[in-house]
């Protein structure tokens, strides 16, 4: 195995908009160093997540989320979008 060191960065803003309506923003970047055998290469990753969230009513929530992921490396990249929607039953209260 080889043992790889990396830099993170994350910024999020999150907003309710009223009681039962929310919305988040999210960027992270995270760089991967070359590791000491060169096993492992140096590799870049970053993503933007969006995110809408109401309450339906009782212990119901519905989410919606955006997200777009890069991946670069020497020689290599990928991208692509994530669209995704969530119903989401909170029966359990604290």
């Amino acid at each position: 195995g080889a043992f790889q060191k990396s830099d993170t960065f994350r910024l999020g803003w999150l907003f309710d908009r009223s009681e039962i309506d929310r919305f988040q923003v999210n960027y992270r970047l995270v760089k991967f160093k070359e590791d000491e055998q060169g096993l492992l290469p140096e590799n870049q990753f970053q993503e933007i997540n969006g995110l809408y969230e109401r309450t339906l009513g009782g212990n119901w929530r519905g989410q919606a989320n955006l997200i777009f992921r890069e991946q670069s490396r020497t020689g290599f990249r990928s991208d692509g979008n994530v669209v995704g929607v969530t119903l989401i039953y909170d029966g359990i209260s604290f």
